[in-house]
């Protein structure tokens, strides 16, 4: 029998390193790694500024033959990357990363 799925993904683990001063130019804040569930290893999350102030998480990826953008991994409703982004966004705050 199959667990009741829970509402939200547990992360924890939250490491994260300052971006350099080029990237925060273009407004990248930090990359980030993290536990997703105690399963998986979430890294190379990056997180930015967007120009109306706001802090943002994007998963990693790269471009295809195509120059079309491939995530390796990504939330697949806005629910499930709000529930992924609030606690990376609420750690860093509370270390003095993001303002």
């Amino acid at each position: 029998m199959q667990d009741a799925l829970r509402p939200f993904p547990i992360v924890s683990d939250i490491r994260a390193a300052r971006a350099s001063e080029s990237q925060r130019k273009r407004g990248v804040i930090a990359w980030v790694c993290c536990l997703l569930d105690g399963w998986f290893q979430l890294d190379g999350l990056c997180v930015r500024r967007t120009r109306d102030g706001r802090y943002v998480v994007s998963f990693p990826g790269h471009l295809d033959w195509k120059d079309v953008k491939r995530t390796t991994f990504r939330p697949v409703t806005r629910e499930a990357h709000q529930a992924i982004e609030r606690p990376i966004l609420d750690n860093l705050r509370r270390r003095g990363f993001l303002t």
